[in-house]
This record gives C-alpha cells, sequence and structure tokens, in this order.
C-alpha cells in the first residue's frame, strides 16, 4: 500500500530506505530556502533606505548638498540642545554608575549593600514611556515634587518652577539609564 503513495519509502520485507536526494545541489536548495526571506528584506528595508539616501541628495536646485544646509540653518539649536542633553545625561550616569558599582562591590555594611542593590534596579523594570508619564506628573508645576517641596515648606507651590525641561530630561535619562550601567561596572570590579 504505501509503495503505491510513496515508491522507494520502504523496501522489500518492510525495512526504511533513505530516499535519494533531489537532483539539484544542497547549495541551490539553501538559497531557494533563503530566496523569500532576502526578497523581503530588499523590497521592505534595502530599497526604501536607498531611495531615501538617494532622495535626500536632490533638491529643487538639483543633485547637491543644498537640502542637508537648510536643515542644518532650521535644526541647528535643536541639534546642540540634544548634543547638551547627551553629554550631561552620559556624564552623570558614568559618575553615579561608578559610585554605585563602587559601593556594591566594596561596600563593608551588608545591610546599606543589599538596600542599595534593591532600591537602584527599580527603573531596570520600567519602560521608558512609563518613565515618561511619571516624570511628567512628578515634575510638572503642580506635580508630586513641588508639592511635596511645598508641603515641608522649602517652595510656596503658585510660584515653583516648572522642572519639564532639559533638567526633567537629564534627570529622566540619568534615572533610567543608570542601573544598567551600575551593572556593567559593578560586573567588571569584581
Amino acid at each position: 500500500m504505501i509503495d503505491s503513495i510513496l515508491p522507494g519509502l520502504s523496501g522489500r520485507g518492510g525495512e526504511n530506505r533513505i530516499l535519494p536526494l533531489p537532483s539539484f545541489s544542497s547549495r541551490l536548495a539553501g538559497i531557494a530556502l533563503v530566496l523569500p526571506a532576502l526578497l523581503v528584506v530588499a523590497l521592505c528595508f534595502i530599497a526604501p533606505l536607498g531611495l531615501s539616501v538617494g532622495g535626500a541628495f536632490v533638491s529643487e536646485q538639483g543633485i547637491g548638498g543644498a537640502n542637508f544646509v537648510t536643515a542644518l540653518t532650521l535644526y541647528a539649536p535643536d541639534i546642540l540642545f540634544t548634543l547638551l542633553i547627551v553629554g550631561v545625561s552620559t556624564l552623570l550616569i558614568g559618575l553615579f554608575s561608578v559610585l554605585i558599582g563602587g559601593y556594591l562591590t566594596l561596600g563593608e555594611n551588608p545591610h546599606w549593600v543589599a538596600l542599595l542593590r534593591w532600591v537602584y534596579r527599580w527603573p531596570l523594570f520600567i519602560p521608558f514611556i512609563v518613565t515618561g508619564q511619571i516624570l511628567r506628573t512628578f515634575l510638572a508645576k503642580n506635580g508630586w515634587l513641588n508639592g511635596a517641596l511645598d508641603m515641608v515648606g522649602i517652595v510656596d507651590i503658585a510660584s515653583a518652577s516648572n522642572w519639564l525641561d532639559w533638567r526633567g530630561i537629564v534627570f529622566a535619562f540619568v534615572w533610567k539609564q543608570t542601573p544598567f550601567v551600575a551593572l556593567l561596572v559593578s560586573g567588571a570590579m569584581v
């Protein structure tokens, strides 16, 4: 019965035989298997990237760098602001990570080491979108920070400042990224 469906699968006496390989080589078979995925990557990612890069050099004046000059004249303050934020955040993240990693590695009080290890890891489990929303409610003019400072008597809520500027962005980046770098630093110190 099975010989009529798949000839060559079972021999005489019911023993199994291996079917012969197809006539084309195994290299062509591998290419045939990978080709659909390569076509999808080429059509959906590489082609649009090439069109975008090529289109960036074409403007009303013709082929050249006019689009880049326009972008730099319009967005130079934003680019410098971004570089400032990244620079300050990177320096603070490095400083706090070395301090935390050093204390975790060299700290002599096991209770403080355990507490620090428990507290500094909280941001690892909070996504960036949640961090942004939390800091928006924490750092706003009528947010939790100014409310707490008003309750203690340090700040008057009516004249409190809004922390949702470059300071809030740096605070968010430093708070969110320090645990990742501290884990790397403390692992390197062991």
